[in-house]
């Protein structure tokens, strides 16, 4: 029953587009998602304090502090390695970051229709006329232009990409949009009957597909190089998919400003898509600058203003490296 049960969930969110592992609703016990010392675990006392869903120990910021736990279930504080290892074991879940997670499909229906007549009738005719987007050929085409396989956690790390872009939802809609590929390069206007040349409208030389758009062009080294200095970037997938940045050998805090410094140069690139002239480091300075505007605001609103000085602080001596 368990079992059948854990497929019909996947299989929903599946329908929908959505993780099934991302969710507010999802359970922390026996799920396959999470997992400590390589298998699924349960707590029972934590389980007896009712804590299951992953929303009940998740926030804004996200692990709830062991304090704040111990206040909202009586945990005693002999748990205290527990909470450790459950946050080790979330840290390693691809995709999830701090930030508010999605309400459940399956709890939004149940909503919608639970005090309708009919109301069961009317979740599985609901549930029956979805289609599920088509992610495979997204993926099929990213490992097209990659030159090699994505897995299935990689891909489940890309399509949660967004989430980690930053609080500010204009820079993670453009992390959206790179993953689904909804940018329009040379190569496919010319697909589509609506350019003559596929070639790059920057270097002239080279097929404009998405990748050569965004990282490979040759007019582009010298303003992802002042930037980066091609540190974690042996890998395109780093760069332009988010995959195993959450990995990288560096302190969180250098985490966080490299996924902010990333996340600001794919935005100014998109800037200037259509032109031939590429970027400059002065206007990535000047998004930066924006950017850690809007994250004073955010981290003040958590009163964790510390972690910003912090990571600011990395930007500040990248800066006059780059001069």
């Amino acid at each position: 029953v368990l079992e059948h049960s854990r497929a019909c969930w996947h299989r929903v969110h599946e329908l929908f587009g959505e993780s099934a592992n991302l969710t507010t609703d999802v359970s922390i016990w026996f799920n396959p998602a999470f997992k400590i010392q390589g298998h699924p675990f349960l707590w029972t006392l934590w389980s007896s304090r009712v804590i299951s869903r992953l929303s009940e120990v998740w926030g804004p910021s996200g692990l709830l502090s062991f304090p704040a736990l111990q206040e909202a279930f009586q945990l005693p504080s002999t748990e205290f390695f527990q909470y450790m290892q459950l946050r080790s074991c979330l840290r390693g879940v691809p995709a999830l970051a701090p930030g508010l997670l999605p309400t459940s499909p399956i709890v939004d229906i149940k909503r919608r229709f639970q005090n309708n007549k009919g109301g069961v009738a009317k979740i599985y005719a609901s549930l029956l006329s979805r289609v599920p987007p088509d992610r495979l050929s997204t993926k099929a085409q990213w490992e097209k232009e990659l030159g090699h396989s994505l897995s299935e956690d990689g891909w489940e790390e890309a399509l949660g990409s967004p989430t980690q872009a930053g609080t500010d939802l204009r820079v993670r809609l453009i992390q959206f949009k790179i993953i689904n590929r909804l940018y329009w390069p040379p190569s496919r206007l010319t697909a589509s009957g609506l350019r003559e040349s596929d070639l790059c409208w920057r270097c002239g030389f080279e097929k404009g597909d998405t990748l050569h758009m965004l990282w490979k062009c040759e007019k582009l080294h010298p303003f992802i190089r002042e930037i980066t200095g091609y540190s974690l970037m042996d890998s395109l997938i780093n760069y332009i998919l988010g995959i195993n940045l959450i990995r990288a050998k560096v302190s969180k805090i250098a985490w966080e400003l490299i996924q902010l410094a990333l996340s600001s140069a794919k935005c100014v690139i998109l800037r200037h898509w259509w032109q031939e002239e590429p970027p400059s480091v002065r206007e990535w300075l000047l998004l930066m600058a924006d950017t850690a505007v809007h994250e004073q605001v955010i981290r003040k609103s958590r009163n964790k203003l510390s972690q910003l000085r912090s990571i600011w602080s990395f930007f500040l001596d990248r800066v006059s490296e780059i001069g």
